[in-house]
């Protein structure tokens, strides 16, 4: 006589959290699905501005939106000096890297619960979501560099030499924008109020960063201190320097911000690997 076989309602607790996994194990399936990536960033990017009459113009014109009521509210009614560098191209050198990562953020988060029936019909990569945001937020850089390469013409200011820090600057950014996306994408499923959340955070960021201001208003004792919190001071201030001031990043503050990318890039990668296993179920 055959013995009806019991399934149990949850996976051993000893087996919680003792998920293996390897780094170039996921990097090489992540490149097996990179047409699947491709094309997931090309729907998100026709979804967006699919029912817009100006369609990818917003990517153009949200920042200079942006930069223009700063400039009424910081640089006229304020009185801030940005010396002989343009007020509006000191926060477009400080804004488009920070709307790359609050965009990257905003959409990742969400990626995992929109994509649940790709998730249940599909065998692939999951990190492939919230990178597939991160790849629909580059090209909206992209667009959004248009105006601000336009602003130089107009402003006949000529980039530095030195931008050439831009590529690894952003190269920790991009660490710290994929552990931050991986890390809210399944917070998300798990606790959809982390959405409502992530939204106050990042309005907030926009104001507790160095985007309207200059670093130097922060008090030089508290820089590097903050920097370990919030390393997109340390960013903006090295985009700036590097652009518009012919100057290298620095390095007290480019170490503490490298450390918290690295760090967060690496945890936050356990933990979506960790917790991926219900991630279907739940979303």
């Amino acid at each position: 006589m055959i013995e009806p076989v019991t399934i149990a309602e949850h996976p051993p607790r000893d087996a919680l959290w003792k998920r293996k996994f390897s780094l170039f194990k996921d990097i090489k399936q992540m490149w097996a699905d990179r047409e699947l990536i491709r094309t997931i960033t090309e729907r998100d990017i026709r979804t967006r501005y699919a029912q817009s009459m100006l369609g990818i113009f917003w990517a153009l014109l949200g920042p200079l939106l942006t930069v223009f009521v700063f400039t009424i509210f910081f640089k006229r009614i304020g009185k801030l000096n940005t010396g002989p560098v343009p007020y509006a191209l000191q926060t477009m050198a400080g804004l488009l890297p920070w709307q790359f990562f609050t965009g990257s953020v905003g959409t990742g988060a969400n990626s995992l619960i929109q994509n649940n029936s790709v998730l249940n019909k599909m065998r692939c990569a999951r990190e492939i979501f919230p990178i597939s945001a991160i790849f629909t937020s580059f090209v909206d850089l992209c667009f959004s560099s248009v105006p601000f390469i336009l602003m130089f013409a107009y402003y006949q200011f000529a980039p530095k030499a030195t931008s050439i820090w831009v590529v690894p600057i952003f190269g920790l950014e991009l660490l710290f924008t994929i552990g931050f996306c991986l890390s809210m994408s399944t917070l998300t499923v798990y606790m959809r109020d982390v959405r409502v959340l992530l939204s106050g955070l990042l309005s907030v960021g926009l104001f507790l960063s160095p985007i309207a201001y200059p670093v130097s208003k922060i008090p030089r004792n508290l820089q590097v201190p903050f920097t370990f919190l919030n390393p997109f001071i340390a960013f903006i201030d090295g985009y700036r320097r590097a652009l518009l001031y012919g100057l290298p990043p620095q390095r007290r503050l480019m170490i503490p911000a490298a450390i918290t990318g690295v760090v967060v890039c690496c945890v936050c990668y356990v933990i979506f690997r960790r917790t991926e296993t219900g991630i279907a179920d739940v979303a």
